[in-house]
């Protein structure tokens, strides 16, 4: 996956940045549009997004870079945010029928299921993303010190 992003800050060694990006929407082609749809209210009003990259262009603060990150990590990500939650909510309930549990005691095992494995994947991209950032900055598309230069003219 790529996509493209402006530099905001550099750590003190260069070896990664943080960069901020905007989320794309998938209530771009919504006939609700963005002041209808839920999902897109539920996400907020903010577009922009930020996140550490790996510095691996030599990126500096205020350039333009491109990100790219490993399509399969990102569709791992999905799957643990998405669907092993309810994957393991509705495993909670009919383990806990076939143990003979009442209603009350199943939607209470489904939901502390569902609370565990979406707290467990929150904690485990927290841990990671401290140690080595999945998301690359692999090539600088506009410098920011070229957009200085250029706004300066001859002046005369």
């Amino acid at each position: 996956m790529t996509g493209k992003a402006r530099v905001l800050s550099v750590s003190p060694d260069g070896r990664t940045a943080v960069v901020e990006t905007e989320r794309k929407s998938a209530c771009e082609g919504c006939h609700k549009g963005s002041e209808g749809c839920t999902a897109c209210s539920l996400l907020g009003p903010d577009r922009k997004i930020s996140c550490t990259a790996l510095n691996q262009a030599g990126a500096a603060a205020g350039d333009t870079v491109t990100l790219t990150s490993a399509t399969g990590r990102m569709l791992l990500y999905a799957a643990a945010v998405f669907i092993m939650p309810i994957a393991a909510g509705i495993a909670a309930y009919y383990i806990s029928s076939a143990l003979g549990a009442g209603e009350a005691v199943r939607g209470a095992a489904a939901a502390a299921a569902f609370i565990l494995v979406f707290a467990a994947a929150g904690i485990y991209s927290a841990v990671r993303s401290k140690k080595t950032p999945d998301v690359v900055i692999s090539a600088v598309l506009k410098r920011a010190s070229d957009a200085e230069d250029t706004g300066r003219g001859s002046g005369g």
